[in-house]
């Protein structure tokens, strides 16, 4: 699986957003496709670490003495 992510803007009433898109491809050849059609290359970015599609809020958390960043599924969330 190829994962692509983008940052989703804040709401009127957020001054900062940390919730992301994550997209999913079963080829390079149709993420590739998708990237380059009009201006998605500007907003997507490839993941290095694949994951399921849909939306996740972002956290960093100190993991083995360093910053890592989380990111967890909305749908999981309890709020």
């Amino acid at each position: 699986m190829h994962s692509i992510i983008r940052h989703l803007p804040a709401s009127p009433s957020q001054t900062v957003s940390n919730r992301y898109r994550v997209k999913t491809f079963k080829t390079s050849e149709a993420m590739w496709k998708f990237l380059n059609a009009g201006s998605n290359s500007l907003v997507w970015k490839e993941m290095e670490s694949p994951m399921k599609a849909g939306t996740y809020f972002s956290r960093i958390e100190k993991r083995n003495g360093k910053n890592q960043v989380v990111y967890l599924d909305v749908k999981l969330l309890n709020v």
